[in-house]
C-alpha cells in the first residue's frame, strides 16, 4: 500500500505528530489547532499544516507582515498619501520599515508566548 508523502513525512507520520500536538497543547490548556484555511492553503503548497505554535518562525512572521503591509499601505494612500503626494521610493521604504519593525515587534511576542510554556518541537513529536 502507498502512502501519501509531505515533504517527506508519511501520512501515519503526521497524524501521529498532530495528535501528539494536539495532545499537548490541551494538556497545557492552549490552543492552537490548524484553521481549515491554512490546513487547505499548505497542502497545496506541499506542506502540512501544523497548530499554529509548531509553524516554522518564518511562516508565522510572514501571516503577521503580509497582511500587515496590505493594510498599512491602503491606510496610508487613503489616509496620508492621497492628500501630500510622496516619491514611490519614500512610499516604499515607509512601508517596509513599519512592516519590519511591527515584525519584530510579533517575533518577540511569538517567541515569548509559546516558548515560556516549553512546547516540544514539530520533529520531535
Amino acid at each position: 500500500m502507498l502512502s501519501r508523502t509531505i515533504k517527506g513525512c508519511t501520512m501515519e507520520d503526521y497524524q501521529r505528530r498532530l495528535a501528539a500536538a494536539r495532545a499537548e497543547l490541551e494538556a497545557l490548556g492552549l490552543r492552537g489547532l490548524p484553521h481549515p484555511i491554512q490546513d487547505r492553503v499548505m497542502r497545496l503548497f506541499g506542506g502540512e499544516a501544523r497548530p499554529w505554535p509548531y509553524l516554522p518562525l518564518g511562516v508565522r512572521m510572514s501571516a503577521y507582515a503580509i497582511p500587515y503591509a496590505f493594510i498599512w499601505t491602503a491606510a496610508n494612500f487613503f489616509l496620508r498619501w492621497k492628500d501630500r503626494p510622496i516619491e514611490p521610493g519614500e512610499a516604499v521604504v515607509s512601508t517596509v520599515m513599519t512592516v519590519a519593525l511591527f515584525s519584530m515587534l510579533m517575533l518577540g511576542y511569538e517567541l515569548r508566548r509559546w516558548q515560556s510554556v516549553k512546547l516540544s518541537r514539530w520533529e520531535d513529536l
